[in-house]
């Protein structure tokens, strides 16, 4: 009896074979997988079924469903993370998780409901339902108004594919999501009515307006590709022009836990056993061939606030990380904690062995956009309560924004240089900003250990590899415990270090003038297509609904 109703609900409420087939696509498009050349036909399936759907709430359904099934593949390891970071019991973290999944990828709800409106707005006329580019608009638009927090969109997926990443430069990876979607909705009639003559099935006509709309998707898709692979090696031709190198090593001790090991050997203990390792491991860097200008520690590295101590032993470390620069002669740029008044900061150090023009050798820089609920919670900033009751949350004060920090090198070179820290990396208008005051390197330090070896490492990644394109500007990223690498302004990985790893990063950065190779429609216009759909859609509604109460007064 209860197989029989459960196989009832799951008939009436359950996902179709359709959107499991498009949430399965989507998924393995992304990384780890990088199946990155489904992602063109992925949404095919779901696209058809919505095409279908009899009522509002057949639509809204598989919208939820492909939303909850989309953020379970792809983002699993926040359960990971919940448990680590949260010290929630693991069954609890799955079933938060797989409840707030529901609302993962909130576009895949907004999409139908925006799609039925146009047509309720325009009525039976030719743009009741809408055209491949009018639907990819409006994609694009319920995914750029969809809060998300990783920010994450379909474009991302073709980090790893040289011609069509190149098309970030124009905006964002929205401006791929757009393309992707454009040529989905253009083949999805002709792909359903080849499938009906495989099945031997009524075969679908298709009408000139169809053929019309998936002949402009390929050629738009065949422009776009062309260039891509134009502009990629344009970019590359101006990198390896450029007569300034920089060379940085960046040192991943692979400390996922500090916590565990101060629990273990005791606080004190465990930041001298974590800064000795820095230490040892930033002494093979600088007696190497490679001879870095400066050497880089990730995020969080330090144990503890910096020239800030809470008592001798913290004092104490102070002064062996200034001794140990100032024995070795080589600038340190690392990840840890700043105090200033009553506020924590997640900060970058920029440690000079002699003072600089200024008379100061050192040089802070504050994280200014927190991660919702690892670093702050929304709205509760200043509620004591909170605080109490969720006490492993960090409650960090904000930056100001994308800085530039301009180094003079014991050879000469002088480089303006970005701190980014973990979650910045993933917004289009910090790099832009950035790029807009002049910096010449995205110096982004990142600390992933909470969410364990698998998928999140390799996604933050490839959200972070936009940057650079937006920008053209090269990006060195640190990590503790992986993946590092140095990301070129074309969005190449170069030199990735292996996950849970100690690792050496040495890299040698050939510099851009300052704002990039060359000036992209990204910085001169900031991450604007997603806006622009969503102006254009709303404007599309708005005179839809007035031509019909025209019509109908």
């Amino acid at each position: 009896m209860i197989a029989k109703y459960a196989l009832a609900l799951w008939k009436n409420w359950g996902p179709t074979r359709a959107t499991l087939l498009s949430a399965f696509l989507i998924v393995v498009a992304f990384p780890p997988w990088n199946l990155a050349f489904l992602i063109w036909i992925a949404p095919i399936p779901w696209i058809l079924e919505q095409r279908a759907a009899k009522s509002w709430r057949e639509a809204l359904q598989s919208g939820l469903w492909l939303s909850w099934l989309m953020t379970c593949g792809g983002f699993g390891w926040a359960t990971y993370a919940l448990k680590q970071f949260g010290g929630i019991p693991l069954p609890l973290a799955a079933l938060l998780f797989a409840l707030g999944a529901v609302i993962g990828q909130p576009q895949f709800v907004l999409f139908p409901a925006l799609v039925r409106l146009w047509r309720a707005a325009w009525g039976k006329g030719a743009m009741a339902w809408p055209a491949a580019p009018t639907a990819a608009l409006l994609y694009t638009a319920a995914d750029r108004l969809a809060p998300k927090l990783f920010l994450d969109t379909l474009g991302h997926s073709q980090y790893a594919t040289g011609p069509t990443r190149q098309l970030a430069e124009l905006s964002s990876a929205f401006v791929i999501t757009g393309l992707l979607w454009w040529v989905a909705e253009a083949w999805a009639a002709p792909i359903a009515s080849q499938w009906a003559k495989v099945r031997k099935e009524a075969r679908a006509k298709l009408n000139r307006a169809q053929w019309l709309h998936a002949g402009m998707a390929a050629a738009a898709l065949l422009v776009a590709v062309t260039w891509g692979i134009w502009r990629q090696r344009d970019v590359l031709e101006a990198m390896n022009a450029s007569p300034h190198r920089l060379r940085l090593t960046a040192v991943q001790a692979n400390i996922g836990d500090f916590e565990k090991l101060a629990s273990e050997s005791g606080l004190f203990q465990a930041g001298t056993d974590v800064v000795n390792k820095y230490f040892a491991l930033s002494d093979r860097a600088i007696q190497s061939e490679h001879k870095p200008h400066a050497v880089i520690w990730p995020e969080t590295a330090y144990p503890s606030t910096f020239r800030t101590p809470l008592n001798s032993f913290e004092a104490a470390r102070d002064r062996r990380v200034e001794q140990y620069v100032r024995e070795r002669q080589v600038p340190l740029w690392f990840g840890g904690y700043d105090h200033e008044g009553t506020k924590d900061f997640n900060s970058l150090f920029f440690l000079r062995p002699v003072p600089d023009a200024e008379g100061k050798d050192l040089r802070v820089y504050h994280k200014s956009i927190l991660l919702p609920f690892g670093e702050y919670i929304p709205f509760t900033e200043d509620v004591a309560w909170v605080r109490d009751t969720f006490p492993q949350v960090g409650y960090f004060g904000r930056g100001p924004g994308a800085s530039v920090f301009r180094h003079q090198m014991h050879d000469g070179l002088e480089v303006a240089v970005t701190p980014v820290i973990c979650y910045e990396a993933l917004f289009t208008s910090f790099g832009v900003e950035a790029a807009r005051k002049g910096t010449q390197l995205l110096l982004n330090i990142t600390n992933d250990s909470w969410f364990g070896p698998f998928g999140e490492p390799h996604l933050h990644l490839a959200l972070t590899t936009f940057r650079g394109i937006e920008t053209r500007l090269p990006q060195f990223r640190a990590t503790n415990t992986g993946i590092s690498t140095l990301i070129l302004p074309d969005g190449q990985i170069t030199g990735a270090t292996p996950l849970f790893e100690e690792a050496l990063l040495e890299s040698t950065i050939a510099l851009p003038p300052p704002g990039g190779f060359r000036p992209t429609l990204a910085v001169a216009w900031g991450d604007w297509f997603g806006w622009f759909s969503a102006i254009v859609s709303a404007l599309g509604l708005a005179l839809g609904a007035g031509l019909r109460r025209r019509r109908h007064s």
